[in-house]
C-alpha cells in the first residue's frame, strides 16, 4: 500500500476527499424525534428550529413539496379512541384498514347517518379534515397519512322565510340575465334570410354580384353574398367584408367634416364662396361666387353646373380640382341660386374648402375625423390615379361609346374626391351611420342641415318598409361607374342594412340594380308580407 499523506493546515482539500467522521451513536433514540431535523410545523407554531447536526452539514436540505409531514418520520403515537364510539381502537385497527376515524356522532354501524353531515365517518388517512358547522374552520389532524381530501360541512336546514330569501337570492342573477336576454331578443328586429334576398338581387339583369350585411347595435345579425366577383360567373362569390365604392354616400361624410368645422368656429354657414376660396373669384371658375354660401353648397342649392362626365375611361390622367371647375364653367347654369339641383361640383368645392381651412389634404382629414375615431379600418379615400380597390372586392363593368364592357376597377380617383371617392365596407358604413344618427359626430341642429330636405324638395316619407316596423329612413344611395350601393339606417341609429352591387352596363342597368336593392329591403325586414 502507498503512504497516505495527511493534508497540511490551510491546504485546500477537494470535497470528495474530505473525511467526515459520522458517529454511530445519535443523541436521540429510536422512536424519538430528531432535534437536528425539526418538524415542519415548528415554524408554524412560532418555535425557533433546533440547530442542525454539524455532521449533516454536507447533506443538502430536502425540498418542502407539500404542507404536511412526509411519511417515514417519527411521529407521536396516535391517541387511542374510546370503545364507546362503536369503533375498534388502537393502531392495529388503523394498520388493517389504512384509515383513521373523524370525531363525530356515530351511526348504527359506526358510519354515516343521513340525518346529519357531522356524523362519525371513515376517510382516507393522508388528508382528513374535520370541519365543524360553527365558523367552518378546519382542524388539522395530528397525524395525516396518504389518501384523498374529504371535507364535510354541516349546514342547518333553512325553513320558512329564511329559505325563501336564500332561494330568491340564488335565483335572481340567472333571472336577471334571462330577462335581459329576453328583452334584447324582443327589441331586435325580425329579419328574413339575407342570403336569399341577395340572390334575388344578383338575378337582376346587368348585376354581376351583390353583398349585404345587417347590423343591430353594432353587431352583425345577417349577411349574404350572391353572384360572382367577375363577369360571366367567374372568380367565385364576393367574400364577406369586401370593399366597394360607396359613391355619393361620400357626400354625407364630407358634409359632416364641414359641419364639424362650423361647430369649431372655423367656418360659418353664411360664409360666401368668394370669402372661403378667393382663387375661384380671381380665376372666374364659378359664376356668382359672391352669392353662393356654405349652406348652398351643402344643400345642393348653389346652381353650379355639373363637371361630370370627365373622360370616364381615362384611368391615368390626374385631374386637379381647378381643371374640373374649368370643365363645369363651360356649361350653362341650370337653375338660380337657392334652387335645388343635384351637382357633384358642390362637394368638389367643399373638399377644397376643407383642405384650405385645415391645411391638410382631404384624405388625411377623412382619416383623422372619421375613419380613425370610428374604427372604420377598411375605409379610405383614394386621390390619385391609377388606384384600384385594395383587398378582396368585386369588379364593376361600364360600357364605352361602342357598347363594349370595360372593367372599371381602376377608376380615375381624381374625378370623384369629396363627391364620391370613398371606398369602404358594409361594416364601416354601418358604423358611420350609427355614429351619425346617435349624435356622436354632430349635435342635432347641425345634423338637420345635412338631413333635412332643401327648399323646394318634398319631405322624406315617414315610416319604413313594413309600415314603420322597423322604422328605416330612406336609404343613402351612391353610384359610380360599375357600382351601385345603398345604406339604410333607423332614426335611432341601432339598425343598419348596407348593400352593394357590381353592375355591367350603363345607367339603365345601374338603375335596375338600385330598384332590386329596394326590393331586398322588403324581403329582409318584412318576411311575412
Amino acid at each position: 500500500m502507498g503512504r497516505v499523506r495527511l493534508p497540511r493546515r490551510g491546504e485546500h482539500v477537494p470535497r470528495l476527499l474530505r473525511l467526515v467522521p459520522r458517529p454511530r451513536d445519535r443523541p436521540h433514540g429510536p422512536g424519538q424525534p430528531d432535534p437536528a431535523r425539526p418538524a415542519r410545523h415548528d415554524h408554524k407554531l412560532g418555535r425557533p428550529p433546533a440547530p442542525r447536526d454539524p455532521h449533516l452539514a454536507h447533506r443538502p436540505r430536502r425540498r418542502r413539496r407539500d404542507r404536511l409531514r412526509r411519511p417515514g418520520r417519527t411521529h407521536p403515537p396516535l391517541p387511542r379512541r374510546s370503545p364507546e364510539a362503536g369503533l375498534t381502537t388502537g393502531p392495529a385497527r388503523h394498520r388493517e384498514s389504512g384509515r383513521r376515524p373523524v370525531r363525530g356522532k356515530a351511526g348504527p354501524e359506526g358510519g354515516n347517518t343521513p340525518e346529519t353531515a357531522d356524523a362519525r365517518t371513515w376517510v382516507p388517512e393522508r388528508f382528513a379534515l374535520e370541519i365543524p358547522s360553527q365558523g367552518l374552520r378546519p382542524a388539522l389532524p395530528a397525524r395525516p397519512r396518504e389518501g384523498i381530501l374529504v371535507i364535510r360541512v354541516t349546514v342547518p336546514r333553512l325553513t320558512g322565510l329564511a329559505g325563501a330569501v336564500l332561494a330568491l337570492a340564488t335565483a335572481l342573477p340567472g333571472t336577471a340575465t334571462a330577462a335581459s336576454a329576453a328583452a334584447e331578443s324582443a327589441a331586435r328586429p325580425r329579419i328574413a334570410d339575407v342570403q336569399k334576398a341577395l340572390e334575388a338581387v344578383a338575378a337582376t339583369p346587368g348585376v354581376v354580384g351583390a353583398i349585404g350585411e345587417v347590423y343591430y347595435d353594432g353587431k352583425r345579425i345577417g349577411k349574404g353574398s350572391a353572384g360572382s366577383r367577375l363577369l360571366g360567373g367567374k372568380g367565385g362569390r364576393i367574400p364577406s367584408g369586401a370593399r366597394y365604392r360607396i359613391g355619393s354616400q361620400t357626400k354625407q361624410m364630407t358634409a359632416t367634416i364641414v359641419m364639424q368645422l362650423v361647430r369649431e368656429g372655423r367656418l360659418s354657414l353664411d360664409d360666401t364662396l368668394g370669402e372661403m376660396l378667393p382663387q375661384v373669384v380671381e380665376k372666374d371658375l364659378v359664376e356668382r361666387a359672391s352669392e353662393i354660401t356654405l349652406r348652398h353648397l351643402i344643400t345642393l342649392t348653389s346652381g353650379i353646373p355639373e363637371y361630370l362626365p370627365a373622360a370616364p375611361f381615362d384611368f391615368t390622367t390626374h385631374y386637379t380640382p381647378t381643371r374640373l371647375l374649368e370643365i363645369s364653367r363651360t356649361r350653362q347654369r341650370p337653375v338660380e341660386v337657392g334652387t335645388f339641383n343635384y351637382s357633384n361640383t358642390n362637394y368638389l368645392l367643399l373638399g377644397m374648402i376643407i383642405e384650405k381651412v385645415t391645411g391638410r389634404d382631404l384624405a388625411a382629414e377623412f382619416d383623422r375625423r372619421l375613419f380613425d375615431p370610428l374604427k372604420m379600418t377598411d375605409s379610405y379615400l383614394p386621390t390619385k390615379p391609377p388606384q384600384g380597390i385594395k383587398g378582396p372586392h368585386g369588379h364593376g363593368y361600364w360600357a364605352d361609346e361602342t357598347g363594349r364592357l370595360r372593367d372599371v376597377d381602376r377608376l380615375n380617383a381624381s374625378t370623384l374626391l369629396g363627391a364620391g371617392g370613398v371606398i369602404s365596407t358594409a361594416r364601416d358604413v354601418s358604423r358611420f351611420q350609427q355614429a351619425f344618427q346617435q349624435g356622436r359626430l354632430l349635435p342635432a341642429d347641425l345634423r338637420k342641415v345635412i338631413t333635412d330636405p332643401p327648399p323646394g324638395q318634398p319631405p322624406l316619407p315617414p315610416g319604413g318598409p313594413c309600415g314603420g316596423n322597423p322604422e328605416l329612413l330612406p336609404g343613402r344611395a351612391g353610384a359610380a361607374p360599375g357600382f351601385s350601393a345603398t345604406t339604410y339606417t333607423s332614426s335611432d341609429g341601432r339598425l343598419q342594412y348596407a348593400v352593394s352591387t357590381t353592375v355591367a352596363g350603363r345607367e339603365k342597368e345601374r338603375e335596375a340594380a338600385t330598384r332590386a336593392i329596394s326590393q331586398s329591403v322588403k324581403a329582409i325586414f318584412c318576411p311575412s308580407s
